[in-house]
This record gives structure tokens, C-alpha cells and sequence, in this order.
């Protein structure tokens, strides 16, 4: 039975969103009519305010459609409405070639107005603010500065008292202080003037690239690529001795021997977005995937002489336990500056589609991606080996192998509703393929681990198809027990 306060708190929020709904239709209506046209800033001011009322619709069950197709169509009158709503846009749209589209308007505004390469930039914000992670294509961004010849004296990020203390990731942001400058509003007025927003880059979204706004997951694979090419392989961050002696003596605590060798392994599942890994999200359960397969490559990683440590929130999916193995996730002392020390000093990381993929690779960490998704992407960096979720086709009743996969419209595909209008089920790896992967990525790092012909020269095959489909090179390899399963599958391709 319904307690009154949760009672009332429906029937107002039904209010709210029948008043919502019908401002936008009374919005839509009042601009067709084209009254205020003549009036710029008034009609402007109403633009603004029937985008917003859109976005928050659309906000209800993710589906931005409408508020994309206005937007689209306003942008024809106020280009420099863009500024205004770059965010979201970019998260009304996973589309990369709508991102790439929306940024460039925001780049040909930095023209207009005599912008340059040189030109002082202002991070946006929500780099630090919307989650631990996403502050790794920061690293993107510097990198891509670096080869350019801008390096990164004038980079800068504007963060207020509140924000400050909304950081995310305090730990990664004392780091980016060796790249970035960080200041006050004010500060920021007197170096931008009125045209902050104009100077902003979302690098969460794209950056600019040889003069094209490029899609950040795009920008990834070809700025490493470029820095590698160019003898600059290093990483950006390397762990410092307080953090690393910091971090010793916390993990000790929890039986981690201050000597020892350890793996960090990161599952993901629903516990972190709804409070229970037992609920479903079809928006993106795609990524998910069941610790427990990764058993018998814990058991591996023990048997050898090294550590396991299970990263993540305390509501992921318990991990029962096994030699060597810590869970960290359900313990005490979890902390931004402890995941960092971990990602940043572990033998290498075992981890899914999920932001904390991201930081390790910024430390130089060895990188194992496991039940990667979607299939057209790959970890980005030469030190690292994938294995990728495969595709099963409904209609065809069968596995598609991997070339079919990459041609597949799910591809790329990051909205987890659309592999079902495709009649696509995404099929784990086993828990054989990735106990074989950790087996191998340790013998990578260990320096001894060799390919035959035939993994070699089915790897160069593989790097062929994801360079032709994606059109940039891929740096890692693709799990060698992986690899041979889909190779298997050559004989069901379609003529």
C-alpha cells in the first residue's frame, strides 16, 4: 500500500509533466504561427525556452528525437544556439557524425572571430564533474595539442567553490594540474571576456583534429596512433612515490602484502546505475557482463603468485572468494585516490566497456578489454589485448563472424535498444576465452609470450578489416584464443 507522501509525490509529478507537455505544444504552436519573428530577441528567448522544454520530455525515457529534429532545424536561424545547447546535443545524438557536425558549427563560430590553433581554450567542466572517468580523454586532448605544436601552456579549466568540491577524481585532477590551469569564474571572465562559451572545447565529444571536428572515441585510436608514430609513447602520468607509499599501506589493510605483484580486475554491471546488478537496463545491459566467468583467470593469476583486485561499487554483484583474490569493491577504504594508485601501479587491468577502462591506459597500464562492446571498437593502446562480445543474428540463426560483424550496421552501435530492433543478441565470452586472454596478457607483459604464423597472420587480418571499416589503424592485438573462435566462424560467412 502507496504511503500518502509517495502518493502525493506521483499525482505531482503527473501535474508536472502534463504542464510540461503542454508548454511545449503551446511553444511549438506560437512559433509556427511565426508572430514574434519579427521581433528577434523576443522570438530568440522563446527558442531557447521550447528547446529546453523538449529536452526535458525527452529526458523521460531517453529518446531525444524531437528535441534533436527543432534543434536542427533552429540552428538554421541561430547557429550560435549551439552554444547553448552543446551538451545536449551531444547527448541527444550518439551519433558520431551529428557530433562532429554539431561541434563544427561551435569551430566555424571560433573562425568567424579570428580563432587559432594557439588560442587559449577552456575546458568544459563536466570533464571532472560527471563521473571518475571521463576526464581520460583530457589525455586525448593534450596529446593531440602536443603533436599539433600548441602544446598546453593555455588550457585551462573554470571550476567554482561548489564545483570544486563535486570533483569526481581529486586524485587524477592533482595530476592534469602538469597540463591544465585551474581557475576561478572570475579569473575566467578576465581572460574570455563574454566569449567563454566560444572558447570552451567539449572534448567529451570531439575534438578538432588538422582542422576537423573529430568524434573523441575516433580521435582516441588516431592520436595514439600518432603518438606512437612520432617516438612519444610515453604516457602522460606516472604514479608518484607519495601516492604509490600511500597506497601500500591502505591496500595492506586488506591483506595486500606490500611486495606483491597485483592484477586489478573491473566487471560491470547494474549495481552502480540501479542500486541492484540484478535489475535490467535495456538501455545499455549490452555492456554488462557476469564476474563469475572470470573465475578459472583469477584462479590463474593466484596460482602464479599474484593478486586480484576487485574494483567497482559496493552494489556490483558479490565476488565469493578465492585465493589471493580482494575484494576492494565491497570494502571500507574504497576512495578515488585508492582506485587511482591501483589502476596506476597494477601488473596490468582486466576490465569491460566502462569508464574505469579509461584511467589505467593513462598511467602506461597494460590493458586487457574483455566482453568488449560494441564490436567496432577496441582498447586503444599498443599495450593492450581485446576480446569482444560476439554478434548473434536472429534472422540468420547464427554467430556472425567477424568481418560480417564490423560491416553490420551494430557496429558501433552504443544504444542498447537498437540491437534489438536489429534482431542482435550480444553473446559473452566464455569463461575459457577469457581465462585464456588473462593467460596471455600476462605472458605480454612478462615479455614472453610468442604468436605463431597463423595468430600472426590472423591478427594482421583482423587489424585489416577494423582499419578498412573504421578508417584508422588499430594499435593492440585481439585475444589470441578469441581470435582463432572467430576465425572458426569463416565458413558460415555469407556469399
Amino acid at each position: 500500500m502507496l504511503s500518502r507522501s509517495s502518493f502525493l509525490f506521483r499525482v505531482m509529478r503527473k501535474i508536472y509533466r502534463k504542464l510540461i507537455d503542454f508548454i511545449e505544444v503551446f511553444l511549438q504552436k506560437l512559433l509556427e504561427t511565426n508572430i514574434n519573428r519579427h521581433y528577434f530577441y523576443s522570438f530568440y528567448f522563446l527558442v531557447r525556452l521550447h528547446l529546453h522544454t523538449l529536452y526535458i520530455i525527452g529526458e523521460r525515457n531517453r529518446e531525444f528525437t524531437k528535441f534533436k529534429e527543432y534543434l536542427d532545424s533552429y540552428l538554421n536561424t541561430f547557429p550560435q544556439m549551439i552554444l547553448k545547447f552543446r551538451n545536449q546535443a551531444g547527448l541527444a545524438s550518439k551519433s558520431p557524425a551529428d557530433i562532429e557536425h554539431y561541434q563544427s558549427l561551435i569551430f566555424k563560430q571560433q573562425q568567424v572571430r579570428g580563432f587559432n590553433g594557439a588560442s587559449a581554450r577552456l575546458i568544459d567542466s563536466n570533464t571532472f564533474l560527471v563521473n571518475a572517468s571521463t576526464h581520460a580523454y583530457l589525455d586525448t586532448y593534450i596529446k593531440s595539442r602536443i603533436l599539433a605544436g600548441y602544446g598546453y601552456k593555455n588550457v585551462f579549466v573554470c571550476l567554482n567553490k561548489k564545483q570544486r568540491a563535486g570533483i569526481k577524481n581529486m586524485a587524477m585532477l592533482s595530476y592534469w594540474k602538469h597540463y591544465i590551469q585551474l581557475i576561478e569564474p572570475q579569473r575566467a571572465r578576465k581572460i574570455f571576456g563574454c566569449r567563454k562559451n566560444l572558447h570552451t572545447e567539449d572534448i567529451t565529444w570531439a575534438i578538432n583534429l588538422k582542422n576537423k571536428m573529430t568524434y573523441i572515441e575516433t580521435a582516441k585510436y588516431r592520436v595514439e596512433s600518432e603518438w606512437n608514430k612520432k617516438g612519444l609513447g610515453r604516457p602522460l602520468h606516472l604514479c608518484d612515490a607519495e601516492h604509490i607509499h600511500n597506497g601500500k599501506k591502505a591496500m595492506s589493510k586488506l591483506g595486500l602484502p606490500k611486495n606483491a605483484w597485483f592484477v586489478v580486475l573491473h566487471v560491470r554491471d547494474n549495481g552502480f546505475q540501479n542500486g541492484d546488478w540484478q535489475k535490467q537496463n535495456p538501455y545499455d545491459d549490452y555492456r554488462n557482463a557476469d564476474i563469475e566467468t572470470y573465475r578459472e583467470g583469477v584462479e590463474f593469476i593466484s596460482e602464479i603468485g599474484g593478486y586480484v583486485v576487485r574494483v567497482g561499487d559496493p552494489r556490483m554483484k558479490p565476488f565469493q572468494s578465492s585465493p589471493n583474490l580482494i575484494d576492494y569493491a565491497h570494502s571500507s577504504i574504497r576512495s578515488t585516490y585508492l582506485d587511482t594508485y591501483l589502476f596506476a601501479m597494477c601488473k596490468f587491468f582486466i576490465g569491460t566497456s566502462s569508464g574505469p577502462i579509461l584511467t589505467p591506459q593513462l598511467f602506461g597500464t597494460p590493458t586487457l578489454a574483455t566482453n568488449f562492446a560494441p564490436i567496432g571498437y577496441r582498447a586503444h593502446t599498443k599495450n593492450s589485448v581485446t576480446i569482444s562480445k560476439k554478434y548473434y543474428s536472429k534472422p540468420l540463426g547464427r554467430i556472425l563472424n567477424l568481418q560480417e560483424a564490423l560491416n553490420h550496421t551494430c557496429s558501433h552501435e552504443t544504444h542498447g535498444y537498437r540491437f534489438k530492433e536489429n534482431q542482435i543478441s550480444l553473446i559473452d565470452n566464455s569463461s575459457d576465452e577469457i581465462s585464456s586472454a588473462i593467460i596471455e596478457m600476462n605472458g605480454v607483459v612478462d615479455s614472453n609470450k610468442t604468436y605463431s604464423k597463423l595468430a600472426n597472420s590472423l591478427q594482421q587480418a583482423a587489424d585489416y578489416s577494423y582499419e578498412t571499416r573504421n578508417g584508422y589503424p588499430c594499435l593492440g592485438r585481439l585475444g589470441e584464443k578469441y581470435l582463432m573462435n572467430m576465425s572458426s566462424l569463416e565458413n558460415n560467412k555469407i556469399s
